[in-house]
């Protein structure tokens, strides 16, 4: 095939190659797992990985579960599927949730965030807080049962294994990844809620590119990181 080089890179490495950025610490979550991965100088720092078995597949059927609740039935694949798509069109993350949940009786909050859908069937549903209750989980996963740390806690778990001299860096640049951070708010929840987790003199920056659901598989030779890559280990 005639190939000078190859090279296999780790998915989170990719991704904050993406960005131009070869230090910080990529929130990757997609179907089934979400990871939070420090990356120095373009190197993982594998001690400091941490994962959590909570992505889009759980936020789907915490969804599903929600719906059935207002009488909403989806049992079949095929009627799952609809389920997904809901999730990807109609739903979002609460910056505040609990102020969500406490204002959602109002009339003005009816007005602001309540969306119709049309089912296959022609029939109508109406989306309230539903839209916000499903992926809800990725930041307080207890609320379906699961004893584990959201998102926000498991992203400072990673940064505070790290020296303490990169862990200003990490800080600055936590770089999203992944389809199940698209939702509408995700960024700007996630950020706030790191900024209570981080030292106050810290500064707390979130990168969340538009198109960061395929973010390593956008990674482009021609720029000044193929110094980096340059010196990394390939085979013929």
């Amino acid at each position: 095939l005639n190939v000078k080089a190859f090279y296999l890179g780790i998915q989170a490495v990719l991704a904050i190659f993406s960005t131009g950025r070869t230090t910080g610490i990529v929130v990757d979550s997609g179907d089934g797992v979400t990871h939070t991965v420090p990356i120095y100088e373009a190197y993982s720092v594998p001690h400091a990985v941490k994962q959590i078995l909570l992505a889009g597949r759980d936020i789907s059927k915490n969804l599903k579960h929600i719906l059935a609740e207002t009488g909403w039935n989806f049992e079949t694949p095929a009627q799952f599927q609809i389920v997904r798509e809901i999730k990807e069109r109609m739903t979002f993350v609460a910056i505040d949730y609990k102020k969500d949940l406490e204002d959602s009786p109002t009339k003005e909050w009816k007005e602001k965030n309540q969306v119709s859908y049309t089912l296959p069937d022609g029939n109508i549903m109406v989306l309230g807080t539903e839209r916000f209750r499903a992926p809800e989980i990725i930041f307080q996963p207890s609320l379906v049962g699961k004893d584990a740390p959201g998102v926000q806690k498991l992203t400072y778990n990673s940064i505070m294994e790290c020296d303490l001299n990169v862990r200003k860096t990490l800080w600055k640049d936590v770089i999203l990844s992944g389809g199940s951070t698209m939702f509408d708010n995700y960024p700007e929840r996630l950020l706030e809620e790191l900024k209570v987790l981080a030292p106050p003199s810290i500064n707390v920056k979130v990168v969340a590119l538009p198109d960061r659901k395929y973010a390593c598989l956008l990674y482009t030779s021609p720029s000044p990181r193929d110094a980096t890559l340059s010196r990394m280990p390939s085979s013929a």
